[in-house]
């Protein structure tokens, strides 16, 4: 039963998401999914909802991640006439946008944990 409430409550913060995506939609263009998330997030953050009452789902779904990437890999395998005149840039870019997520989380790390130091 646990596991239908946790699911049923990740499914309802997404169609909720895209059912506040429709709504905004001619304001600004955001996925119904990060919305989602979004949402589950504050509500997390508030305390109304317990890290305890999702955790049997997310652990299933973290233990199969690997599973969810299949779509992406296909995709890319369907897409190799229009990826090959520019994999070497999309092999630089993705590179690139690697180290920059690697620094920028280190330095964010760091500055915290300076800040934590400081406080009393």
């Amino acid at each position: 039963m646990k596991y239908f409430m946790a699911f049923g409550l990740i499914w309802l913060m997404f169609e909720a998401g895209n059912a506040l995506s429709r709504l905004i939609e001619p304001i600004i263009l955001i996925p119904g999914s990060i919305l989602g998330m979004l949402m589950l997030f504050v509500l997390l953050m508030t305390g109304l909802v317990k890290m305890e009452w999702l955790t049997p789902v997310t652990g299933l779904f973290l233990k199969h991640m690997s599973f969810f990437f299949i779509p992406l890999g296909v995709g890319f395998l369907g897409a190799v006439d229009l990826i090959a005149p520019i994999w070497m840039e999309m092999t630089f870019l993705l590179i690139l946008s690697n180290l920059a997520v690697l620094l920028g989380v280190g330095w964010i790390v760091q500055w915290l944990a300076n800040r934590e130091k400081v406080r009393p």
